[in-house]
């Protein structure tokens, strides 16, 4: 049923925004020529467009205060029949054939859906997930608004993937919710591949939809409710209309790439620096004819399409992008609500000259540094992306590409060194490969020979490690495994989350100390992290807390010095106390639940 569901909604995102996009090309002949130039192309920027408009219809409904199944259904229905006219216009092109060579790179990219679809179909036990992506959604249809929440400040972040995930999660559950971000995926890739077309065969753009696709960060991600790979959709779908405003100057195009990184600034801040890049492409482009016209064009739709998370942050925090630079807005390093400036991150090998240069090497060869395993980029683009240059005289789109890449990285190096960061990019990094494998096949036959066989390899390998990934997945997709059962398995906190949900009152009122992965709690759970008063049992009382919830990794550092004496204190009774091991036994977990007396 999910399924179903995900193609109607996905028909329907797509048909609503390619009416808005008929309405915006509407008169430009060349704006028109080069959307249609490619069937899927189109398909990339109306379901960018569609999705958008998704989520900002379930915005405001959740601000009206009537956000429940039957307006989510009932959004769904008008965006169905907003685009059912315009659907019309989106024309396939006959003559689709396939050979050998494509033949092989589609069977990858269907096994690549497949591996990304397991994950939708899985219960999500994802650290982020669990902890705001789709934690808040479910907070917001339990409260039938979408507001400020008190003790968490996630609640106020931009939100606009949270969006799809509330919609999804209203309709049709977790797997509904995830599939959304699976959307997005198919949506870049759309847009890669239709992009990739103007300038390459279909075997090449394949090629860049996979080096995209197979990126480990990416292929780990697509499938789950994280927010990275929707960003990189809505930045690249924004770069490429500002791409194609530099050959069709036309304010059209300008508006449009407004639009979606206003879409992206409102899925996370990192838009800032795709935002950033754009800008100054257009403040350079200042005297091209209607240069200051399209700027001002650009801004304005950036600004709609975005600025009602920043000003809702502002009201809150006096800090519209907190908890970063709060030194910038003359707010203390931490404000006693768990939340502490961010100015300077946490990972990466340092901001100097030499780790500049060598910046594309450690993040390929030492991606433990820049957040994890995990979260790497892959070899592909350090193994090919160089040979691009030898495309630059024939193809100046090269250019501009790598100009994109290096700057982007280059923001990304000193303002934060996290590998997940680097999503925004990877559609250009992977676009680059593919012009480079081209121009590696004009070659002599060893130069063809060890192009191919590190092509080969790299996508056979990063395939076979998805796939072993997903083993465990399986048995729950195919129904041998009941969903219980896995999560019971494989997510820590869902025992004692059952455990509360069954055995506690509905009333009851717990300060969490130590978990932060808490969709699977049914009861009213307060974060110690996030509680800006006293924690002493007599503040508690006073504040009506019913019980304590403690969990502890094993290893971890000891508790601060308060959280260890209210754990010792007479006036709790513990009532649970569960012990979670993780099924490669690599990490234990501690969970203890008190009453308060």
């Amino acid at each position: 049923m999910s399924l179903l569901w995900f193609f109607f909604i996905f028909l329907a995102a797509v048909a609503s925004g390619n009416t808005l996009l008929e309405w915006i090309s509407r008169g430009n002949a060349k704006m028109r020529e080069a959307i249609e130039s490619c069937f899927v192309y189109r398909l990339g920027f109306a379901g960018g467009i569609g999705f958008g408009l998704l989520a900002y219809g379930v915005f405001v409904i959740g601000i009206l205060g009537v956000l429940n199944q039957w307006t989510l259904m009932s959004l769904a229905v008008f965006l169905a029949i907003l685009g059912f006219f315009s659907i019309r216009s989106i024309r396939f092109r006959s003559g689709f054939k396939i050979s050998f060579h494509t033949g092989i790179l589609y069977a990858i990219l269907g096994l690549v859906i497949v591996l990304g679809l397991m994950d939708v179909l899985t219960p999500e036990i994802s650290n982020d997930s669990l902890c705001y992506h789709l934690t808040w959604p479910k907070y917001f249809l339990e409260a039938g608004r979408i507001g400020y929440f008190d003790y968490d400040p996630n609640s106020l972040y931009p939100f606009l993937m949270e969006m799809l995930y509330t919609f999804g999660l209203g309709l049709g559950g977790a797997a509904l919710a995830k599939s959304m971000h699976f959307a997005t995926g198919l949506i870049a890739c759309f847009a890669i591949y239709g992009f990739s077309r103007k300038y390459l065969a279909k075997e090449y753009s394949l090629i860049a939809v996979l080096g995209f696709l197979l990126s480990p960060v990416v292929l780990n991600q697509w499938g789950i409710t994280y927010v990275e790979v929707g960003l990189a959709a809505f930045s690249v779908l924004a770069l490429f209309s500002f791409l194609e405003w530099l050959d069709n100057p036309s304010p059209r195009w300008a508006i449009l790439s407004g639009i979606f990184i206003g879409f992206a600034l409102s899925v996370k801040l990192l838009g800032l620096m795709t935002l950033a890049i754009i800008g100054f492409g257009f403040l350079i482009n200042l005297l091209k004819k209607n240069g200051l016209k399209s700027l001002i064009a650009f801004s304005v739709s950036a600004l709609v399409f975005s600025f009602v998370w920043y000003l809702r942050m502002y009201q809150e925090y006096k800090n519209p992008v907190y908890p970063y630079f709060n030194s910038l807005f003359g707010l203390p390093l931490t404000d006693g609500r768990g939340m502490t400036n961010y100015d300077v991150a946490g990972t990466g090998m340092g901001a100097g000259l030499i780790q500049y240069l060598l910046m594309p090497w450690n993040i390929t060869m030492h991606p433990q540094r820049f957040e994890g395993l995990g979260a790497q980029i892959g070899v592909l683009f350090l193994a090919f992306v160089p040979a691009s240059f030898l495309a630059i005289r024939e193809f100046p789109v090269v250019k501009r590409l790598l100009i994109i890449v290096l700057g982007y990285l280059t923001i990304w190096f000193f303002l934060a060194q996290n590998s997940r960061f680097l999503v925004p990019i990877i559609p250009f990094l992977a676009i680059l490969v593919a012009f480079a494998f081209m121009e590696l096949m004009r070659q002599g036959f060893w130069i063809r020979t060890f192009a191919i066989l590190p092509l080969i390899a790299i996508f056979a390998l990063n395939t076979s490690f998805a796939a072993y990934n997903n083993r465990n997945l399986f048995p729950v997709v195919t129904g041998k495994e009941s969903p219980e059962a896995f999560l019971l398995r494989t997510e820590r906190s869902y025992q004692t989350a059952q455990w509360v949900n069954q055995n506690l009152p509905k009333d009851s009122k717990i300060l969490n100390v130590g978990e932060v992965r808490v969709y699977y709690f049914d009861r009213h759970l307060v974060r110690e992290g996030f509680y800006p008063h006293k924690t002493d049992l007599d503040s508690l009382k006073k504040e009506r807390f019913t019980h304590v919830l403690f969990s502890s990794k094993a290893g971890s550092p000891v508790p601060s010095k308060p959280v260890h004496e209210l754990e010792s204190s007479p006036g709790l009774e513990k009532i649970y106390q569960f012990k979670y091991i993780s099924p490669d036994k690599s990490e234990t977990w501690d969970y203890r639940i008190y009453e308060i007396k």
